[in-house]
């Protein structure tokens, strides 16, 4: 069925959140407000960034999707997922963080 003839009286929601930052750089995108983000028909992100004083930066999210399924994102200094960092959670589990250390050379790999 199509996202639109679907049913979604069994969903379920797997939510990752944190409290909002206090220190933000006045008439900068997504400082003193939350941005938001639709991802496909069925997750939604929103995020603000936060430039503390004597810190180093951060970004606070909230990842919401429907379904019964997991959600993940994953952060690299390089563009390469091999050495990055990732927070997955599954429906109804708490959000972990993972260092992602391998690589696979399947087929076409």
């Amino acid at each position: 069925a199509s996202v639109m003839d679907r049913s979604f009286s069994d969903v379920t929601e797997t939510v990752v959140t944190t409290v909002a930052p206090t220190t933000t750089v006045p008439d900068q995108p997504c400082t003193t407000e939350w941005c938001e983000v639709e991802l496909g028909t069925e997750c939604e992100l929103k995020y603000i960034v936060n430039y503390p004083v004597d810190e180093p930066s951060s970004i606070t999210m909230d990842l919401t999707c429907e379904g019964n399924s997991w959600i993940g994102i994953g952060f690299s200094v390089d563009g390469k997922m091999d050495g990055s960092e990732a927070v997955i959670a599954g429906a109804g589990q708490e959000p972990r963080k993972y260092h992602l250390g391998g690589k696979w050379f399947g087929p076409g790999g």
